[in-house]
């Protein structure tokens, strides 16, 4: 304890000496005094700034931006500081902007201009800003950076845009429109005037990311997604034309529009069959084109040349070329190989089939006709979609290029009208054909009927017949009129070989009456034979034919019998029997 009391007694003692030997230090006195400076020694004065005299009481005429040289002398001003300049310091050096005189400031045209410039010119003014007294206009801006504009480089050029909450020194931003607009609120960067067949989907116009989403969708009956500079692409229908007509593409009547030089056309070919092939036929009439073609919507991207205002076609940046495959470039996009085949149409007709999947073409200078086959067991139409772009080349005499695009799917259904109309022709062809067929076969049997009765009558004019005499009386029917009576030889026993069979045909006996023929031909066997007779029909004189002649068959011939011999004779053996 004494200890620590002790010390505490030396320090006071220490301050105490600290004391007293400043009180014993001697102060400068200036009787005249210093007004503007401070007493260096006795009546010496050293002035302030700006500030001369023996007292420093006089002020050089410098606007306090240089010391002069005498309190005789104030406008003789030394040398001016604080980026002054003249002979009383009362201008701004090059590229500072301001009111030096009485003391005013000069800042420099790169804050003055909100960092976006660092030249300014001044011009005469008398209203005053918010820069320390400056003139609003004392200075304008010149040669704004940052795409800005303004007397100070304040506000954003037309197509760009920054928010209402960020500094004045922040750049301005292009307006995000995604390529399809050009102009948009300078202070929000919404409102974009959407072109391309896009628009805007925000929930609220005024919220955080709206700006970030402008013409980011497809308007209704149109695929993809139109960022980045892609684009959206018009649905095609099988079996329909599309005109090269940037404004009305369905429309082909006589008086659409053409493809100018240098615009596109967006089509997306969505398959309507799964089993069938897709065939795509460009016609172009007049004029020129160069067709791309895609089953990515993002493989290409389309840029507005500000100076030619010229569309220009390019591949996405994002994709990645790896090698040579065949014909093919190949590269990749979210792990998936693609491979670009590029041609020249040099000939009339153009015929193009996609043998690899993923393929996306590049077709230069059509001008007749360009034909592109999808194969159906190479490509997979149940989840693929094609997208096509044609670019409008023109020819030498005009900047116009007009044509029309077809797609095409053999449909595998059979329209109505045209099977009922085809099964009807052909129906009614067999028909006619069936008829004359039929009037052919009754003319050939017609002239077969004649041929042969022909034959058989010239056969029958060729049997050789007796010559008898026949009685016919017209009162008397007689029941055998043509009966004579025949002799024979009486037979001394009855031949096994000859029964009798019918009145025809058995043996003749001695005092009958039997009915004779005029002609016996014999068969060729000699066995049986046929007679012919005449006889007189029944119904006397009410009946149309009175004599008849009539043949039968057969007569057994009886051995010994030689009276018959002589009217038998042997049928020729090329005749009927």
């Amino acid at each position: 304890m004494a200890g620590q009391q002790g010390e505490s007694e030396r320090d006071r003692g220490v301050v105490e000496r600290d004391r007293v030997e400043k009180d014993q230090i001697c102060e400068p006195v200036c009787t005249q005094g210093c007004v503007h400076g401070i007493c260096t020694s006795p009546n010496q004065c050293k002035c302030n700034f700006g500030w001369v005299g023996s007292n420093c009481s006089v002020e050089c005429s410098c606007n306090s931006h240089s010391e002069c040289k005498s309190e005789k002398d104030t406008g003789n001003c030394l040398g001016c500081l604080h980026n002054t300049m003249g002979d009383n310091c009362e201008k701004c050096i090059s590229n500072y902007v301001g009111d030096p005189r009485n003391g005013g400031t000069c800042i420099s045209c790169f804050i003055y201009c909100n960092n976006h410039t660092k030249n300014c010119t001044e011009v005469k003014g008398k209203d005053h800003d918010e820069y320390g007294g400056l003139q609003e206009n004392q200075a304008v801006c010149q040669d704004c950076k940052n795409n800005t504009e303004g007397k100070h480089c304040e506000r954003c050029k037309k197509g760009y845009f920054r928010l209402a909450e960020e500094k004045l020194h922040n750049i301005c931003r292009p307006c995000m429109c995604n390529g399809h607009a050009f102009d948009c609120d300078t202070n929000s960067g919404t409102r974009c005037i959407c072109k391309n067949n896009t628009m805007t989907k925000c929930d609220k116009e005024k919220s955080e990311d709206c700006y970030k989403n402008q013409c980011s969708s497809c308007k209704n009956s149109y695929l993809g997604e139109p960022t980045d500079g892609h684009q959206c692409y018009s649905q095609m229908d099988v079996d329909s034309d599309y005109c090269f007509d940037p404004d009305d593409r369905n429309a082909c009547g006589s008086n659409y529009k053409p493809l100018l030089k240098g615009r596109t056309l967006f089509y997306a070919v969505q398959p309507k069959y799964l089993n069938v092939n897709i065939r795509i036929t460009i016609d172009v009439t007049q004029g020129g084109v160069d067709v791309y073609f895609s089953p990515d919507d993002k493989t290409f991207v389309v840029d507005l040349n500000r100076e030619t205002w010229f569309h220009e076609v390019k591949l996405d940046k994002s994709l990645k070329f790896q090698a040579m495959y065949h014909e093919y470039m190949q590269y990749t996009r979210n792990d998936v190989n693609y491979y670009l085949r590029k041609e020249v149409a040099k000939d009339t007709n153009k015929f193009i089939t996609l043998e690899q999947a993923n393929t996306t073409l590049n077709v230069t200078d059509v001008r007749f006709r360009l034909v592109i086959t999808l194969p159906l067991d190479v490509h997979d139409l149940e989840k693929s979609q094609f997208y096509i772009i044609i670019y409008g080349r023109g020819d030498i005499n005009s900047n116009t290029t007009y044509g029309k695009l077809f797609f095409r799917q053999d449909q595998p259904h059979i329209d109505l009208f045209v099977f009922f109309s085809v099964f009807f022709s052909c129906f009614f062809l067999f028909l006619a054909i069936c008829v004359l067929i039929w009037k052919i076969k009754q003319t050939v049997d017609a002239q077969r009927s004649r041929q042969q009765r022909a034959r058989e009558m010239q056969h029958m004019a060729s049997r050789p017949f007796a010559g008898v005499l026949v009685l016919v009386d017209h009162d008397v029917v007689l029941s055998n009129p043509t009966t004579r009576k025949l002799r024979v030889n009486k037979p001394t026993a009855r031949s096994p070989q000859c029964p009798e069979v019918n009145l025809m045909h058995q043996c003749l006996r001695e005092d009958h009456f039997s009915i004779s023929p005029i002609a016996i031909e014999p068969t060729e066997d000699g066995i049986a034979s046929v007679a012919t007779v005449v006889f007189q029909l029944p119904g006397g004189g009410s009946t149309a034919s009175k004599v008849c002649l009539g043949s039968a068959l057969t007569m057994r011939m009886c051995p010994g019998t030689a009276n018959l011999r002589m009217t038998m004779r042997r049928r020729p053996s090329s005749s009927l029997a």
